[in-house]
């Protein structure tokens, strides 16, 4: 129970793969274009461009997660 929720594990892979997913490939497609443009240096080496995935997918489902409860919080 967190804040009178029951969350269950299933609910936090939901949030990870519906709202993480699409920023972590968002932020990724950006600085692979920055890089086109020797704005950013981006390693291609498959395994660190999935480690940052799996990263930026997880803090993009933590920060829905928290603006889910400050929205509720708010509504209250």
């Amino acid at each position: 129970m967190l804040f009178g929720l029951s969350i269950s594990n299933l609910d936090v892979l939901f949030f990870i793969c519906i709202f993480g997913f699409p920023l972590g490939v968002f932020v990724l497609f950006i600085r692979i274009v920055l890089s086109r443009f020797d704005l950013v240096k981006v390693d291609y080496n498959a395994r660190r461009l999935l480690t940052e995935l799996l990263v930026l997918m997880a803090l993009g489902s933590v920060l829905v997660v928290l603006l889910f409860f400050v929205v509720f919080a708010l509504s209250q």
